[in-house]
């Protein structure tokens, strides 16, 4: 009885107290035949929903700091850290290049300027809003809670370096967890992934890019993305953002990393470890992402696990 609760009050989290959001939606996800068009279906049905702004020019700058623009081949690509954005990055870069360049340098804003590609806030209001209404928008996506666990792993569990993109949060886990925090040979905390999880969830002060929400990142109601790839299917949607930036991958016969086969067992680690979490816990992580969750086509249950929202009678459809 405790589960089918919990479950229920999930369920009754994710779709905004709105009952009948998981109807609205199940008529245009009965098969995957376009998946982009179930994708971009889903994004303006629930912006329509929730009456959030789909005019695009009173988008909100803030976040324009994480769209790369390439003004040779037209291409505004909003990256969300922890989502193959080095990957894509470098993509763009190699387009404006070639496949020798040395992209050590990729995450300086100086290095990609000198490469062609600048950021989206350094343009001016009319510069921008051309840009946006005529040039082809992408973004790359992955299940929240893959990402979370991405993050964790990479600035936590095993930071090396990566621990200076966060450090200006080590004071909130130590104050949060006081005597109960592990720390490296150089004094850094170490937190456990509940800790970590527990501080996402509940410490509104325990901020990074790392794990804010595509929808403040991306803004997808606003933006009209012309295409949106999910790491999970990164192989089969890759090909338009490849067309656009005239790219040809080389024959390697290497898949990328996040590819389909892969999608298995990451979502096998997500469900093992979520499964676990305190249930109050739960609760403010479904709560933090559930527009993510909602926009773009994700699912969780303790019953089903991590998945996508998209299902037919041959199982799921990304």
């Amino acid at each position: 009885m405790f589960y089918l609760l919990l479950t229920a009050s999930i369920l009754f989290i994710i779709s905004f107290s709105s009952g009948h959001f998981w109807s609205l939606i199940s008529s245009f996800q009965s098969t995957c035949t376009d998946p982009q068009l179930q994708r971009h279906l889903n994004i303006q049905r629930w912006c329509s929903t929730y009456k959030r702004d789909m005019n695009i020019t009173n988008w909100d700058l803030r976040p324009s700091y994480f769209m790369i623009v390439d003004d040779r081949h037209k291409v505004i690509y909003c990256m969300i850290p922890k989502v193959a954005c080095t990957t894509f990055q470098k993509l763009m870069a190699r387009s404006l290049t070639n496949d020798t360049i040395n992209l050590t340098r990729i995450h300086f804003v100086g290095f990609i300027n000198s490469l062609g590609m600048r950021f989206l806030d350094k343009y001016s209001k009319k510069d921008r809003e051309l840009r946006l209404q005529t040039y082809f928008k992408f973004t790359v996506v992955r299940h929240p809670f893959d990402r979370l666990l991405s993050a964790y792993a990479d600035k936590f569990a095993n930071p090396g370096r990566n621990m200076m993109s966060v450090a200006h949060l080590q004071k909130r886990a130590e104050m949060r967890f006081g005597n109960f925090t592990r720390f490296d040979e150089k004094g850094k905390p170490l937190l456990s992934l509940n800790q970590f999880l527990e501080l996402v969830s509940r410490d509104r002060e325990f901020h990074d890019k790392h794990w804010q929400s595509y929808h403040d990142l991306c803004q997808p109601c606003a933006m009209n993305y012309d295409h949106v790839i999910r790491l999970e299917t990164i192989d089969n949607d890759i090909g338009p953002v490849l067309e656009h930036l005239n790219y040809t991958r080389p024959e390697t016969g290497d898949k990328q990393e996040n590819s389909r086969r892969n999608v298995s067992n990451k979502l096998v680690e997500v469900n093992y470890h979520f499964r676990r979490l305190n249930p109050g816990i739960m609760n403010g992580l479904l709560q933090i992402y559930a527009r993510d969750f909602q926009l773009f086509g994700y699912s969780w249950s303790y019953a089903a696990g991590a998945g996508c929202v998209n299902r037919t009678g041959n199982g799921m459809c990304c």
